[in-house]
């Protein structure tokens, strides 16, 4: 590596180490490079010092000293390559400390923000869902009531009258359905084993071993150039499937409930119910 070359790699190093706005990933990609270039130092170390023995044995004090100069230049540059390279370790534990909070941080303000949304928006849908069962209720006990006189003296002709509430709830009922189920491989947090969001997995920047990588922020965090928090694949079963539906299951959705509330309608079919996905390590 020619002296020129060498004081221009060294400068790029230095301005990474010494910049605010440099990421995780830009300290990482110098600390490749640089280090990738020892090995072409080390090589240029050993043709130094055969130069300088053979100037010795030549005698000529101009080689000598010309040799001497090469040798002094040659160790300097690994010594100052190799300073680079632990401080720009160094700076990168510092950045994906950083970078590793920052996701953190975006994560929980996230959170947080869904949460006291969420805080503002239900104590009304409540109080609205509670008016609307609670004048279901009073509308079925006086259906119960006038069906149950009905049935108990029906006109010439009449059938017995079923009811409604047992109709509509087995309409909608419906029992859990795995649609498919398989091995995948999914981007997850090493500590933790929790599998990645498909939004979080989208800002992953893959390692070349295939298997761990970077994840990114959406915004920049250190100087807005971009966070990352280390991240590695693991095996999941991915499963689809149709949920399974009652009224009397406590997670049924708020949609399926509306749909219990709602006129007389056919019975449920399989495209009423969308296929869900859940994942659990493999």
């Amino acid at each position: 590596m020619s002296m020129k070359s060498a004081a221009t790699a060294f400068a790029k190093a230095v301005g990474i180490y010494g910049s605010k706005t440099a990421s995780a990933s830009d300290i990482a990609a110098e600390i490749s490079t640089l280090a990738g270039g020892q090995a072409q130092r080390e090589t240029a170390l050993a043709q130094a010092e055969e130069d300088r023995r053979v100037a010795v044995l030549s005698g000529n004090a101009a080689k000598v000293a010309a040799a001497e100069t090469a040798l002094a230049t040659a160790r300097r540059e690994i010594e100052h390559a190799g300073i680079l390279l632990d401080g720009l370790r160094t700076r990168l534990a510092d950045a994906e400390a950083a970078e590793a909070e920052a996701v953190r941080q975006e994560r929980y303000d996230r959170a947080r923000a869904l949460h006291d949304a969420l805080l503002k928006e239900m104590p009304a849908i409540w109080k609205r869902l509670g008016t609307d069962a609670r004048q279901l209720a009073e509308r079925m006990a006086q259906a119960h009531e006038l069906i149950e006189e009905a049935n108990n003296d029906l006109p010439a002709g009449g059938t017995r009258i079923a009811d409604p509430d047992v109709i509509i709830r087995g309409r909608l009922a419906a029992d859990e359905e795995i649609v498919d189920a398989r091995i995948v491989n999914c981007w997850c947090r090493p500590h933790s084993g929790r599998r990645l969001s498909d939004d979080y997995a989208a800002r992953v920047q893959p390692y070349d071993d295939g298997r761990t990588g970077y994840l990114t922020t959406a915004q920049g965090v250190i100087g807005g150039s971009g966070g990352s928090e280390q991240v590695e694949l693991r095996p999941f079963r991915r499963e689809r499937y149709r949920a399974s539906v009652s009224i009397d299951n406590p997670e049924t959705s708020l949609r399926d409930i509306a749909a219990m509330l709602a006129p007389p309608q056919p019975p449920l079919t399989k495209a009423d119910r969308p296929i869900l996905e859940r994942f659990t390590p493999a």
